[in-house]
This record gives C-alpha cells, structure tokens and sequence, in this order.
C-alpha cells in the first residue's frame, strides 16, 4: 500500500470533500480516501499494483476540482 497527499483545490464545503471521497473510492486498489475543503488536501491509500497517482488526480479533475501530489 501507498499513501499519497494531493494539494486539492476548489472545494468550498463538506459536499466537496464527500464527492472526491466518493469518486476516488470507486477506483480499483484505493484503500481509503480523506477529502478535507478546510485543508485543501486529499489522502489517499491505495494499491499501487491497482492504481497510480496520475489516475486519482485524474478523478479528482474530472469531479471538478485540481490536484497535484504533494507528498
């Protein structure tokens, strides 16, 4: 398993953070996801075997907000 956190910008309420978090979930080998609007930031967890950061970022875009891996 791999952790990684993404600089998440766009989200302006806990509505925000729930659709990343249920959008990035639904990838194969994603363990968790924290989504935080007050942060930022999103954390993911996941199988890098499943899944690559490029992908989750690439959800993240597609749910309407920008992401870069920070970390």
């Amino acid at each position: 398993m791999n952790t990684i956190t993404l600089k998440t910008s766009g989200m302006h309420c806990p509505s925000c953070s729930m659709l990343i978090e249920m959008n990035v979930s639904d990838l194969p080998g994603v363990e968790s996801v924290k989504a935080s609007h007050a942060e930022g930031s999103t954390v993911v967890t996941y199988d890098q075997n499943q899944v690559d950061a490029s992908r989750i970022e690439s959800e993240i875009r597609a749910a309407g907000y920008e992401a870069e891996t920070v970390s």
